[in-house]
């Protein structure tokens, strides 16, 4: 039985909703009606349901049928025929609802007039001599039935046809309401996966360099490798713990950067040198996830590796206005003169990550000057925002 009425379900609460709104303009309806004109409460209920209640069964199917077959330009030769029949047969119903359903009383019009003529006596007609005494009024024949013809076509025009117009025209506004709702939530989802395939591009990259140079390590230093191994599987929980996250407030981020220096330490020793300068107003500042890390990897490997003797690694990050600034600078080799900026795997994905994650409000620069400076640009917000 469930199963039989699950495809009604979305129709009784359309009829539910319809209902309502228009019990609720019904409502005003009578009230206008007895305020206004001073009409009975029974005559203006009796109007209100002629009038609204028809309206109230129509709405969910004229829905419906929008929702199937908008007016749209590719479907426009199909649908422009179809909702003309139907807003004919829509106000055809409801004419037939009023005109036999529930015929419109004016016994209290009568009232109204009979009570007119009784505050207003008239005068006496005076005959005079040699004319015809005035003749009775006659009862409405079939041509003052004819005149309420006109009347009747104003009443379609000027009130159904509108109200049906305002129906299709709302159920259109609902429809590509929730088109648009449907494609932002189907981007949003297609962001996250590409955000999550250029984030565990990053992951594994990382992991691999991490495990040969342990492997290295192994037979010619075993404490650096157990070390490496200690720092490589900090790493990793973290990684493991902000996993589905897309952003972290820097601190966090800081907490990466931390486990990846302890291992490259163990690589370099006194080689590698470290220059941290981040601004306490940043710690709460939100930045991608598994940002900084593969920049830093490109800076030590490619950097300063091959750099005979020390160098060193600045990482800096303050707050400018609107926007949060981050720079990872190495002295190391730099770029030949000349030379196009590289575009690996951790710079180019780190750049659409950025486009993705801030669509045109984020940057990343590269700039050579005694070694390479990367400059990272985004806006400055935080999670208690």
């Amino acid at each position: 039985m469930t199963g039989f009425f699950s495809p009604l379900r979305p129709l009784l609460k359309g009829w539910l909703l319809s209902f309502l709104v228009f019990g609720v303009v019904a409502f005003l309806a009578v009230g206008q009606f007895a305020l206004a004109v001073s009409m009975p409460l029974g005559s203006a209920l009796r109007t209100a349901a002629r009038d609204w209640l028809p309206w109230a069964v129509l709405t969910p199917l004229i829905f419906r049928m929008v929702s199937r077959l908008p007016l749209e330009r590719r479907r426009a030769r199909l649908a422009w025929p179809v909702h003309i029949v139907s807003a004919f047969v829509a106000i055809g119903v409801c004419n037939w609802w009023a005109e036999n359903v529930i015929p419109p009383r004016s016994s209290w019009m009568r009232r109204l007039n009979a009570a007119a003529e009784i505050a207003t006596p008239r005068k006496p007609d005076v005959v005079r001599e040699g004319t015809r005494p005035p003749s009775p009024p006659r009862s409405p024949g079939p041509r003052r039935e004819m005149r309420r013809a006109p009347f009747n076509a104003l009443f379609l025009v000027g009130f159904r046809l509108p109200v049906h117009l305002a129906i299709v025209s709302f159920a259109h506004a609902v429809l590509f309401y929730r088109r648009s709702q449907e494609r932002d939530r189907l981007e949003a989802s297609l962001t996250r996966a590409r955000l999550e395939a250029l984030k565990m591009q990053l992951q594994p990259h990382f992991l691999f360099n991490s495990l040969n140079a342990i492997a290295a390590l192994v037979h010619r230093d075993p404490d650096a490798a157990d070390e490496m191994l200690t720092a490589l599987s900090d790493l990793l929980r973290l990684t493991l713990e902000t996993s589905a996250e897309q952003e972290l407030p820097l601190r966090q981020e800081l907490q990466f950067v931390e486990r990846y220096l302890a291992i490259e330490r163990v690589r370099f020793g006194d080689r590698l040198r470290v220059s941290l300068a981040i601004d306490p107003d940043t710690q709460d500042a939100l930045a991608p996830t598994f940002l900084l890390q593969p920049l830093i990897e490109n800076a030590v490997h490619h950097g300063l590796e091959p750099r005979p003797g020390p160098g060193t690694l600045t990482i800096r990050a303050w707050r400018d206005a609107g926007s949060l600034r981050l720079l990872i600078a190495d002295d190391g080799v730099g770029l030949p003169t000349g030379a196009p900026p590289p575009e690996g795997i951790g710079l180019a994905n780190t750049r659409e990550r950025l486009q993705e994650l801030y669509r045109g409000a984020a940057s990343l620069e590269l700039r050579s000057d005694h070694g390479l400076h990367v400059a990272i640009t985004i806006p400055f917000r935080t999670s208690h925002a």
